[in-house]
């Protein structure tokens, strides 16, 4: 059964320059091997307005490559504007009109965006547009004679489809990426088919196609296939494309939907493969996994849902919900469009009702195993992560530019029956400037990478030093015990480059290959026209199998049976002459290959981790006789790796030493159960993965009563047409904001502002000689009334 506790929250609210100003969390608590034992809000943007820094009715989200650019679809003002992270986590407007243009011409009517591979896919009006990172329009899809309603697009990029989701039209219209229309889907048996399509996402490591068949509150599942036939147990409903269940029905419960819109699929390590939806009409988020095992074994603090789905193998179990209805920070209002940021682990959400996007924390210890039964945890005395996996193999550091410098390794030799899980890998690193001796100690320049890719292109580099690399493989859990010894070690000294530099190749199945690649620095003051890929024949001969775009930087290279082992290489092409040939990469292929596909080499600007900064603006304040609250915000600096927790320390009047009153703390808020009258001093120490922040400032309170009381307020005497006037005013010392209003009983066309400034006319209409009523004032949880007399 899954256990849901809702955490102490404060909200957050970014103003028009979108700066955070406290934090909101919500915790959902399952069993403690559960990947999502910590799910929280983090902040959110946006607000209701016309301003480019607005959102009107967003609907979609998606981001960059690095998730430094977040790009927003409006419904409600037929844009897309993006937005960037700063260095504080905050979030501003970077493009306040359209972020892609056709042809110069402004996107029309968008209302979905994928992106897949550097290339955006734009679902705008009734047209498919693709553009590049940089906004530069590519190509336009014909969908004007075959789609009715479009609502949603999804690509999956090893096969190279595109499904676009048609509401009205009661199907999924399926492309290739090249602009090709293929085919149609609204079958899912000879007696079931489609209604009102309206959400679809893929999933390239399981070949899963999910559809949300909104008008029947259910999800359809689909497997989809570059050749052979159906598995079994599922139906073919088009060549390629397999029916395999559906789950859901009306309702709120768990698995049960009203209007979903919106799916996406979390592929990293960290997230296997579960699936998100915008369960739109019950204002949340609901999160599913799938095991192929049959019975009814679900991974351990999950729910399974066989009784609400239509299994045709394996089971549907229910993780957990996010949100409630409302417009509070833990709130959504009809919420769409869904993206997750792999690397920090943040699940983003439009929050269409509120003008908003809310974004979440989903930075959470993953298991040890996806073991449920009772009967397997019974004979297992130790967990996986209590052991470190190997250490990784055969570092290799490249230059790749004066600036920067191409970071490989090869996964460690598996340990363990069943064989440790590897969730990411910590990179560390030490500089030596050229001619001298003396070198840094290495540092840790990231805690722990977001996906299994075995490379990193670590940037920012100064051409004067060389940089040394060592490795460390981490294991399920992320922490000390359940990280491997370092690896060997590596070193480079920035400088150009070239030809082409592969990063990796990889067997996406026995039928397809992809190798990635980074550009020569070194160009000749040319643009690269397109890249070459060669297949490696011998040592002294190779034939040419591939060209693409020179804004491409990664190939599927198609196997021919009988190959079991490829040998790839790449050279650019300028406008005039050709780069050299790139060393070549040797692939292997089997009947069992397989693979997500993530292997390009991630960014990693050359920085530092320390310790963060204090918390800042802590503030004690007495909400009772018995208990005193404690709220602060967050540090000016994390220390290039995220905030894992706070430390609350406090004293007690007539004492010298500090104690501490609570460790690990995700909210920015503590509440401290104290005696009546007892006064205290409280200090906060943010933590990250390398340690504690210095303390914050200290901040006092004294336990007591506290409430509000409005000044008394003089009776007067007005004559017909002469303007009462007065200002309330209340006599605590609160510098929280207080509201008032006026009782049912006064005058209907009487008025009193926030303020206090009360103002009234009276006429002859009014009749009597004497009007009593109350001023009401309301100061967050506490309220007074003043009774007021006019005559």
């Amino acid at each position: 059964m899954i256990l849901v506790n809702y955490g102490h929250f404060v909200a957050v609210v970014l103003s028009v320059a979108l700066t955070v100003s406290a934090i909101s969390v919500i915790s959902y608590m399952y069993d403690v091997d559960d990947a999502y034992a910590a799910i929280a809000f983090s902040t959110e943007f946006g607000t209701m307005g016309s301003a480019n820094e607005k959102l009107v009715a967003p609907t979609d989200i998606i981001l960059n490559r690095h998730g430094s650019n977040i790009l927003v679809v409006h419904d409600g003002v037929d844009k897309i504007s993006k937005f960037y992270r700063t260095s504080s986590n905050d979030y501003e407007i970077a493009t306040p009109n359209s972020a892609f243009t056709e042809n110069n011409r402004r996107i029309v009517i968008p209302s979905a965006i994928e992106r897949i591979e550097k290339n955006y896919f734009v679902l705008d009006g009734k047209d498919v547009h693709i553009f590049d990172d940089k906004g530069i329009y590519n190509l336009t899809f014909d969908t004007s004679n075959k789609v009715k309603t479009p609502t949603d697009i999804a690509v999956h990029g090893p096969l190279r489809l595109a499904f676009v989701s048609d509401t009205s039209g009661d199907k999924i219209h399926v492309f290739h990426t090249d602009g090709t229309y293929k085919y149609d889907v609204n079958k899912l048996t000879n007696h079931d088919s489609m209604s009102d399509p309206g959400g679809v996402a893929v999933d390239p490591s399981s070949d899963y196609l999910y559809v949300s068949d909104s008008k029947k509150n259910r999800i359809a599942v689909f497997k989809l296939l570059s050749n052979g036939l159906c598995p079994v147990q599922t139906a073919e409903v088009r060549p390629g494309v397999c029916f395999v269940q559906t789950f859901g029905a009306s309702g709120g419960n768990n698995a049960y939907f009203t209007n979903s819109t919106k799916l996406t699929v979390d592929i990293t390590p960290h997230g296997r493969g579960d699936l998100y939806v915008s369960d739109t009409n019950n204002d949340r988020v609901q999160i599913f996994r799938f095991t192929d095992s049959g019975g009814s074994n679900c991974p351990s603090g999950t729910e399974n849902v066989t009784t609400v789905s239509n299994i045709a193998n394996g089971n549907v179990c229910f993780v957990g919900q996010i949100g409630t209805s409302g417009s509070g920070d833990d709130q959504f209002k009809k919420p769409t469009g869904l993206a997750i940021d792999s690397k920090k682990r943040l699940l983003y959400v439009a929050d269409t009702g509120n003008d908003r996007i809310q974004v979440i924390s989903l930075d959470a210890q993953v298991d040890s195993s996806d073991s449920s039964s009772s009967d397997s945890s019974a004979t297992t005395t130790t967990t996986q992560s209590a052991t470190k996996p190997n250490s990784p193999r055969g570092v290799t550091a490249i230059p790749t530019s004066p600036e920067s410098i191409l970071v490989k390794w090869t996964e460690p030799i598996p340990r363990g029956d069943p064989p440790i899980r590897i969730i990411g890998y910590k990179i560390d690193v030490r500089e030596k400037i050229t001619g001298q001796n003396e070198q840094s100690d290495f540092q840790t320049i990231i805690a722990r990478t977001s996906t299994n890719a075995t490379s990193i292109h670590h940037t920012d580099l100064e051409p004067n030093k060389t940089y040394t690399y060592r490795i460390h493989a981490i294991g399920p859990g992320g922490d000390t015990a359940a990280t491997s010894l370092s690896s060997g070690t590596a070193s480079a000294t920035p400088a150009k480059s070239d030809k082409p530099i592969i990063v990796q190749g990889v067997a996406l199945s026995p039928n397809q290959i992809k190798i990635t690649w980074l550009p020569p620095s070194e160009t000749f003051g040319q643009s690269i026209t397109s890249y070459e890929i060669q297949k490696v024949l011998s040592a002294s001969e190779e034939i040419p199998v591939g060209t693409i775009s020179g804004t491409k930087t990664s190939f599927l290279y198609p196997v021919s049976s009988p190959e079991t082992k490829v040998e790839l290489a790449v050279l650019a092409k300028f406008e005039f002459g050709s780069s050299p040939l790139s060393e070549k990469i040797t692939i292997n292929v089997d009947s069992d290959s397989s693979h997500s596909g993530i292997i390009e080499a991630p960014d990693i600007p050359n920085r530092k981790l320390t310790v963060p900064t204090p918390p800042t603006r802590v503030q004690a304040e007495s909400v009772s006789e018995n208990r005193i609250d404690i709220s602060w915000r967050s540090p000016t600096s994390n220390g290039n790796t995220p905030i894992t927790g706070y430390i609350i320390e406090a004293k007690k009047d007539g004492t010298t030493n500090f104690i501490v009153l609570a460790r690990d703390i995700g909210p920015t808020r503590y509440q401290h159960n104290v005696d009546a009258g007892s006064s205290y001093t409280y200090r906060v120490y943010a933590t990250n993965i390398i340690g504690e922040s210095l303390a914050s400032h200290e901040s006092s309170a004294t336990a007591r009563s506290v409430g509000i009381e409005i000044s008394p307020i003089s009776s007067m005497a007005v004559d017909v047409g002469q303007l009462a006037t007065f200002t309330a005013k209340i006599s605590s010392s609160s510098s929280s904001f207080t509201t008032f209003s006026l009782s049912d009983n006064a005058p209907s066309d009487a008025r009193i502002s926030n303020t206090g400034i009360f103002q009234w006319t009276p006429s002859s209409d009014h009749g009597g000689d004497s009007f009593v009523f109350d001023v009401i004032a309301k100061q967050g949880q506490y309220t007074d009334t003043e009774s007021v007399r006019i005559r």
